[in-house]
C-alpha cells in the first residue's frame, strides 16, 4: 500500500494532482507511519521512503511510465516499435 504523509498546512497540489491523474490508490495519512524529521511530504511504497516533493514526483513519474506500459498490453491490440517489430 502506498501511503502519503502531508504535513499540516501543506498547500502544494502537484503531488495530489499526479496521484489523481493516474487513479492511483494512495492512503493519505495525518500521522506518518515512521518518524519524519522534516516538514516535507513523505511517501512510502511498502518500506521504501521518498521524502520531499521532487523525490515523490520522480517516483510517481516512474509509476506512470510503468502503468502506461502495463495498460498498453491489457488489450488484444498488437504494438510495433519504430522498426516494425512486434513488442
Amino acid at each position: 500500500m502506498i501511503r502519503l504523509y502531508l504535513p499540516p498546512g501543506y498547500r502544494d497540489d502537484d503531488i495530489r494532482e499526479a496521484i489523481a491523474e493516474m487513479s492511483l490508490a494512495v492512503q493519505i495519512v495525518s500521522t506518518p507511519p515512521q518518524p519524519v524529521q522534516s516538514a516535507q511530504p513523505v511517501l512510502w511504497d511498502d518500506e521504501v521512503k521518498y521524502e520531499g516533493k521532487t523525490a515523490i514526483l520522480q517516483f510517481l513519474e516512474e509509476m506512470a511510465q510503468f502503468k502506461a506500459e502495463w495498460d498498453k498490453f491489457q488489450s488484444d491490440t498488437c504494438y510495433c516499435d519504430d522498426e516494425g517489430e512486434i513488442e
